[in-house]
C-alpha cells in the first residue's frame, strides 16, 4: 500500500548545522525560511533557530511573513520587496530591489523604519 511521503526534521542536527555555519562564517548567520522553510515548517524551523540565537530571517512574500508574526520586530525581511499592492507589516523589513521600490518605501511614510537594500 502506498503511503504519502513524509519529511522528518532531526531538530538536534538542524541546530548543530546552524551553529556550525555561524562558526564557519565567523559572524551572524541569517536563515531563508521561504516556502515554509523549504518544506520543514517555517514556524518550527524559526522557533528552533531563535533558540539557537538566529536573529535574521528571510521570506519571499508579505503573506509568508504573516505566519511568523511572533518574531521580534526587525528580525524578518521580505525578499519580494514592496510591490504596489503590498501592505507591509510594522517591524518587518522589505528588501528593496529597485529604484521604484525605494521611492515607494519613501512614499509609504515608513522610510524612517529599517529596510534592506539589494
Amino acid at each position: 500500500m502506498h503511503q504519502p511521503l513524509r519529511l522528518r526534521l532531526d531538530a538536534a542536527a538542524f541546530a548543530h548545522n546552524y551553529k556550525r555555519l555561524q562558526q564557519l562564517a565567523g559572524t551572524c548567520v541569517g536563515a531563508a525560511v521561504k516556502a515554509n522553510a523549504y518544506g520543514l515548517g517555517a514556524v518550527q524551523a524559526v522557533s528552533r533557530l531563535l533558540r539557537e540565537g538566529c536573529r535574521d530571517f528571510f521570506v519571499s512574500s508579505w503573506w509568508e511573513a504573516e505566519e511568523l508574526s511572533f518574531l521580534p520586530p526587525n528580525t524578518l525581511s521580505v525578499l519580494h520587496g514592496l510591490g504596489r499592492d503590498d501592505e507591509p507589516r510594522p517591524g518587518v523589513r522589505p528588501v528593496l530591489i529597485s529604484l521604484e521600490q525605494i521611492a515607494r518605501w519613501k512614499e509609504s511614510g515608513r522610510s524612517g523604519e529599517p529596510c534592506d537594500v539589494m
